[in-house]
């Protein structure tokens, strides 16, 4: 899959009935993941979209990213049911700037929320842990490995770099909750 353009990932979001943060304000953050429709095992396939005005004018960043568990949590899932992947949809003030599991400062799932995720072939309501956070601290990362057990992961340390630094703009501007959105391949 090629990486998606703003318009296209607009049209998507209008066309599925989610909303599409516009305020000429600035940094009001549309946080767009898509999913491959045929992802490849282990690979960072997906892409993050990442929009906002800033006065007349639109910003946009894509970051290669994967949505999927990697192999390794495939197989050793953490939850009985299996290893949880996030159901498409749009999730309002689901996210926060928190650390990831302890250690630094990443998008990361607001206590108290569940979302739905599949394992194993049937949809669950109870997905916790569901972050936006970057495989290696540094570099890019290849392969997906032990990286991702659900959460939406880029593969480029500096490009999450920069993916932190203007949700860490925006929750200046908007405060530190964030809507994030997931849609398939199709849906564009």
């Amino acid at each position: 899959m090629t990486p998606p353009d703003r318009e296209t990932i607009h049209a998507a979001l209008a066309r599925k009935g989610h909303v599409r943060f516009a305020s000429p304000r600035g940094y009001d953050l549309n946080i767009v993941a898509v999913r491959a429709a045929n992802p490849v095992p282990g690979q960072f396939d997906d892409w993050l979209s990442v929009s906002w005005r800033s006065g007349a004018h639109w910003q946009d960043l894509v970051f290669s990213v994967t949505t999927d568990p990697g192999p390794y949590y495939r197989d050793h899932p953490l939850h009985p049911a299996g290893a949880a992947l996030l159901a498409a949809g749009q999730y309002r003030a689901s996210h926060h700037i928190a650390r990831h599991k302890g250690r630094y400062e990443a998008l990361c799932q607001r206590p108290g929320t569940a979302l739905p995720v599949w394992r194993g072939g049937a949809l669950h309501r109870d997905g916790t842990g569901l972050n936006i956070h970057r495989a290696a601290a540094a570099g890019t990362t290849s392969a997906v490995g032990r990286w991702s057990a659900g959460c939406i992961v880029l593969a480029n340390a500096d490009d999450f770099t920069v993916f932190m630094e203007v949700c860490r703009i925006a929750a200046r501007i908007w405060g530190n909750a964030f809507t994030v959105t997931l849609l398939e391949e199709r849906d564009l």
